[in-house]
């Protein structure tokens, strides 16, 4: 079954940081399908980074 993570940050290196963690932390048998990117300007000014990531973690038989 694939899952998916939504990671947010108005600091770009939290969200390098939370990225590099989930990714890290997801184990060796787990398949990345996707990270899709986007960045968003508020009103104020400020900008929001944002990674949707796709993955598949193994089944058990």
């Amino acid at each position: 079954m694939t899952e998916f993570k939504l990671i947010t940050s108005p600091d770009s290196d939290i969200f390098e940081e939370r990225l590099n963690r989930f990714v890290h932390d997801l184990g060796p048998d787990v398949v990345l399908g996707h990270i899709n990117f986007s960045t968003t300007v508020l009103a104020n000014g400020t900008v929001v980074y944002s990674a949707l990531i796709a993955y598949r973690k193994p089944e058990a038989w």
